[in-house]
């Protein structure tokens, strides 16, 4: 067995630092893609992600850069409220839904297979044992029926009442959304790179403030969806992910942004100029705690090259 920094745990929206002993198992496995895109002419693509994507010269940056303004609409969002402080997996998984789902389309994939496979997109693995899991090679765009997922009856329910999967003669896990969601959170967490913000406390300082608003900006202005951790206090810890911006006269930013604690409707995250400081009433009013400065913090950015390569993938078949 090996020790494990784990790094930050949430219960209930808290973050505890704490090391412990653990042995985690992983591997990998390889999934294929799920339906073609609508083509126009074979030369130009449209679907729920992207518009008048052209074939030629197809490469990531021209994905991002075709992608529509509405794709990451709050109408989108899961339908799902944050319960036991499962932000961080309930936003990775929320990013992951929407690069990689491809709403009004038709299904040509089994009831089965699609749901294991988005099942082991929102793990990011394939279970080998009741606590032990190995980590996807490759993720695959995959067709939802409705406009989002929650009038995707089937998809969504087929999410959430789960099924066993048998891992062994003696061995069945019981999977559904709601078991795989911490999963996800697990594999976040257990990082020493996270020991950073779980032993702080409080706000960030002006100057780191402005290079994370610089990022920010430049991700939400080229659609590359972002996660930031707030830290409201040592004990007081969110992950929210960022989708777009708007600057004010006064030369404030005002982002919009996912919130698990509040799912229907998207955020605001705001940067004051004057002060250099983060700060956002309707994010903390869920906390029952003041507004003032908070700290943040930019969190895997690295990830996004596991959907880029999938929407690559999927857009160089529908092209052929």
């Amino acid at each position: 067995m090996k020790k494990i920094i784990r790094a930050s745990v949430f219960v209930g929206g808290f973050l505890v630092v704490m090391i412990t002993t653990a042995d985690l198992v992983f591997a990998g496995v390889k999934v294929t893609k799920s339906t073609k895109a609508i083509s126009n002419n074979g030369r130009a693509i449209n679907d729920s992600l992207v518009q008048n994507l052209s074939c030629q010269n197809l490469s990531v940056d021209s994905i991002y850069r075709a992608i529509r303004d509405d794709a990451f609409s709050e109408a989108r969002n899961m339908d799902v409220e944050n319960w036991d402080g499962n932000c961080w997996g309930l936003s990775s998984t929320q990013r992951m839904f929407s690069y990689l789902a491809r709403y009004r389309q038709s299904n040509n994939m089994s009831f089965e297979a699609r749901r294991e496979l988005v099942m082991n997109q929102v793990r990011r693995g394939v279970p080998t044992g009741s606590s032990s899991t190995r980590p996807l090679t490759s993720y695959s765009v995959f067709p939802v029926e409705g406009n989002s997922v929650v009038d995707s009856y089937d998809f969504w329910w087929g999410l959430r009442s789960g099924y066993y999967m048998n891992l062994s003669k003696r061995t069945t896990l019981q999977r559904t959304f709601r078991d795989e969601i911490p999963v996800n959170q697990s594999s976040h967490f257990y990082r020493a790179k996270n020991l950073g913000m779980g032993l702080g406390s409080g706000s960030t300082n002006s100057s780191e403030n402005y290079e994370s608003l610089k990022t920010l900006m430049r991700n939400a202005t080229g659609k590359r969806l972002t996660l930031v951790n707030l830290r409201m206090s040592r004990f007081n810890q969110h992950i929210v992910r960022v989708k777009s911006y708007t600057k004010l006269g006064n030369g404030d930013v005002v982002f919009k942004v996912y919130d698990s604690n509040q799912p229907k409707v998207d955020q605001d995250l705001t940067y004051e100029s004057r002060t250099g400081a983060f700060t956002s009433r309707g994010i903390v009013k869920t906390y029952g705690i003041p507004v003032k400065p908070m700290g943040l913090f930019i969190v895997d950015e690295e990830e996004r090259a596991d959907f880029e390569v999938a929407m690559l993938k999927y857009y160089r078949a529908a092209c052929k």
